[in-house]
């Protein structure tokens, strides 16, 4: 009865006068089938941060909402499941298929499949089979992020007393995991003298990153991944800070190179004076980075090293971190207004640059990388290029290193179009069907766009720059599919339509489907 009293006092907002649509459904486990009850349902509107009604729901696993025309995601979660939208393949992955109510509309009830999570678990053991305490498990994930397949880190894990440790809450795909540690005698002091430590292991056991194969998980999988780690003696490495802020304790990691070229994590601890003394690091190719804040400012010092068998001091200046100054223009009149954010792929990176009236801009302290900017808000401007000292920007693309930045200039343009459509089989309309958007001809810079198609069949590419695209389906690609790669859709573009778009205009392009979905 409480969750019926809430589900009423949830699914029933005042309307004044106001249409009301019934939204009904019921949410069941995604492989056994069985009506889930106590599972928070939350309907927001996709141009609203905040959701529109909740409910849980009932025994039988139903909800129900009463709301207004519009569009929709539907939401369902649980601290077993996680949270997820409706039509996504899973909590981890995917997009929503947005719920478009038209008015009069009487959507059918909806099935709504709650995929269960997935774990890895293990124990780690060192060469006389004894457990490991405090080894370090690093887990990574293929992905696809901004339409390549990218390498991504998805959570760590500490073992316990026993050497065991477990990886809750994991989505479907293809993982990869590595245990490194170091073992209990190995010192911590401020002089240099020899440790050991552990040979790093990438699943299946393997020594090198090159030799890591991927572990795949199905959904609510339970996969056992063990490791054995061998002892080996280890050079000391003395860590020198060159001019570092004084009175400040800076964070100390060392990254050694992972598999897709991502940074693993092989010791982290805290610097307390000029010189710092680290035991237990096997030999390889490192990248060391302190960083700290003193006095409202933050501070960073990097560099290489490359560890053999010998004793070794790293000399690391320690500077103020960069920021970036510069200006935004857009040429012709323009709508709204714009956001500016850099991103670096590379380290899933986003820093925000708030614009001032004058278009002036300067952004916080930023990690060194290559950085593109992002567009965002109601503004139908568009970026056209990026120039530093007169000279144009390659592919759009900002390198920051040490030094800050300043004249940089992002101009854009007023007159960004759209291009929408609905997709059938038929003349029925196929929600929850990917849709893809690509330049032409094929290029780095993009855009590249992929859309879930809604419930009525409906996608909508907005805020593009004028030029000639080409609209495309990708029936039996995989999973990974890299539609931002000009190999890899080359194929589909041969026979997909193109279409011109100019400045400020809106085109309808509907799709038929050749197969059923």
């Amino acid at each position: 009865m409480k969750a019926l009293r809430l589900l009423l006092l949830f699914a029933t907002p005042c309307l004044f006068g106001q249409e009301s649509i019934a939204v009904t459904g019921i949410v069941r486990h995604a492989l056994t089938r069985d009506p889930l009850p106590n599972i928070l349902v939350t309907l927001n509107r996709t141009d609203a941060p905040y959701p529109e009604s909740a409910a849980t729901t009932v025994p039988g696993g139903r909800f129900e909402f009463r709301v207004p025309p519009g569009a929709y995601r539907l939401m369902a979660e649980s601290p077993i499941f996680g949270g997820q939208y409706y039509g996504a393949p899973s909590f981890q992955s995917g997009p929503a298929v947005s719920l478009v109510l038209e008015p009069g509309a009487r959507p059918s009830p909806l099935d709504f499949r709650l995929t269960p999570p997935a774990a890895i678990e293990g124990a780690v053991t060192d060469a006389f089979g004894e457990p490991v305490h405090a080894a370090h498990l690093q887990l990574f994930q293929t992905y696809i992020l901004d339409g390549r397949q990218r390498v991504i880190p998805r959570g760590s894990a500490i073992t316990n007393d026993l050497g065991e440790y477990r990886l809750p809450g994991l989505g479907p795909g293809e993982y990869y995991l590595v245990a490194t540690g170091t073992p209990w005698h190995t010192g911590d002091e401020f002089t240099l003298r020899g440790g050991s430590h552990f040979v790093p292991r990438f699943y299946p056991n393997a020594r090198t990153a090159e030799s890591a194969a991927p572990l795949f998980l199905r959904i609510g999988e339970e996969v056992r991944a063990d490791f054995r780690l061998d002892e080996s003696t280890s050079p000391a490495v003395a860590i020198q800070l060159v001019d570092p802020p004084t009175g400040i304790a800076l964070r100390l990691s060392i990254h050694a190179r992972g598999v897709g070229g991502r940074n693993r994590l092989q010791h982290s601890g805290t610097v307390f004076s000029s010189l710092h003394r680290v035991d237990g690091i096997p030999p390889g190719e490192y990248e060391v980075v302190v960083q700290g804040v003193a006095r409202g400012k933050q501070y960073r010092g990097s560099a290489r090293l490359s560890l053999s068998s010998d004793d070794i001091t790293l000399a690391m200046p320690v500077s103020e971190m960069p920021t970036i100054a510069g200006r935004f223009a857009c040429s012709g009149p323009s709508s709204g207004q714009t956001t500016l954010t850099l991103y670096d792929p590379d380290q899933s990176a986003r820093v925000p640059a708030m614009l001032r009236p004058d278009g002036t801009f300067t952004t916080p302290p930023i990690t060194p990388g290559r950085y593109s900017f992002l567009l965002a808000a109601s503004s139908n401007c568009y970026l056209h290029r990026l120039t530093l000292a007169g000279q144009p920007l390659p592919e759009n693309r900002l390198t920051v290193g040490v030094d800050p930045i300043t004249g940089l200039l992002v101009e854009t343009k007023a007159g960004a179009g759209s291009l929408h459509g609905i997709l059938r089989h038929g003349d029925l309309p196929q929600p929850g069907v990917k849709v893809y958007l690509a330049p032409v001809p094929p290029n780095e810079i993009g855009p590249y766009r992929v859309y879930l198609t809604d419930s009525d069949g409906s996608f909508d590419f907005r805020r593009l720059p004028p030029g000639r695209y080409a609209l495309f389906l990708a029936p039996g690609a995989p999973e990974l599919f890299e539609y931002a790669n000009p190999e890899v859709i080359a194929p589909y573009l041969k026979t997909a339509p193109t279409i011109d778009l100019e400045a400020n205009q809106r085109i309808r392009h509907d799709i038929a489907q050749p197969g059923p979905q």
